[in-house]
């Protein structure tokens, strides 16, 4: 995969680079908090950050005044393992360098994203780097596996905290993670093992449903495809699937099935 530059025009459609907003108090916290010794960690909101007279500055000029809070995903990476939308910006800056895997929300087919869609971008330590609502993005990558990443990840208030009540009723309700945070996984991923919605076409669905199954014997799975596989559906106990073209009608049906065999979070 070829790595861009947050500077590359290739950059424009994903976000923008910001300058003038002072950070150094910001990453001087950062470095403080330790890599965990396994993978990543992600925090919301950490006070060690919002205590710090910058944050003022992000308020003001970052959110124009909205509520917002600073957080940070910090650890080592170097996977695609789910992709997230939020309704608003997220503001990315790197105690390092680190790499953002982006791609946009249009490319979504039909509920689907070609990863090969999905572009790299490098983004250099101190820079300020907005993340457009529209793009979609999650854990950054190391460029140096000895020293891993601190990324501050600046959002609205409340934003990647916990899920509101879901009724089901509107097809995007599948991918609501937590609060303003829509989420695609991959089926190899953590985040799946609660349960996933697989719309991938023809063998590459069914290959993603086996994989799932074989990876995580109790998730719930709603299967849309192109080939009619319901007996294999049958034979990997999948909750609920749907032969396209479908109707609104059936997808609804769909959702409700699968959200009625989905216990609460936390079970």
């Amino acid at each position: 995969m070829k790595i861009y530059s947050v500077y590359d025009a290739e950059f424009v459609r994903y976000g923008r680079v910001h300058s003038g907003i002072e950070s150094a108090v910001l990453l001087r916290e950062m470095e403080k908090i330790p890599l965990p010794e396994i993978g990543t960690a992600y925090e919301p909101s950490i006070a060690a950050l919002e205590t710090c007279e910058a944050f003022a500055d992000y308020r003001a000029s970052v959110f124009g005044g909205m509520p917002g809070q600073l957080g940070m995903c910090w650890g080592r990476n170097t996977k695609l393992n789910c992709l997230e939308y939020h309704r608003d910006s997220e503001f990315n800056l790197g105690l390092g360098d680190f790499i953002l895997l982006l791609a946009k929300q249009d490319e979504i087919e039909n509920g689907v994203l070609d990863t090969a869609k999905v572009k790299a971008f490098r983004a250099p330590a101190g820079v300020l780097v907005e993340v457009y609502a529209t793009t979609l993005h999650y854990a950054p990558c190391h460029t140096d596996k000895e020293t891993g990443f601190r990324v501050l990840v600046a959002l609205p208030r409340g934003t990647n905290t916990a899920k509101p009540a879901l009724r089901g009723v509107s097809p995007e309700d599948k991918y609501l993670a937590a609060c303003n945070k829509w989420l695609l996984a991959h089926p190899e991923s953590a985040e799946a093992k609660s349960g996933a919605v697989i719309a991938l076409r023809g063998v590459a669905g069914l290959n993603a449903a086996e994989h799932l199954r074989s990876l995580y014997p109790a998730c719930r799975i709603l299967w849309c495809s192109d080939v009619d596989f319901s007996l294999h559906a049958f034979r990997l106990r999948v909750d609920h699937f749907l032969l396209e073209p479908v109707t609104e009608e059936a997808f609804r049906q769909g959702l409700s099935v699968w959200f009625e065999k989905t216990p609460p979070a936390g079970i």
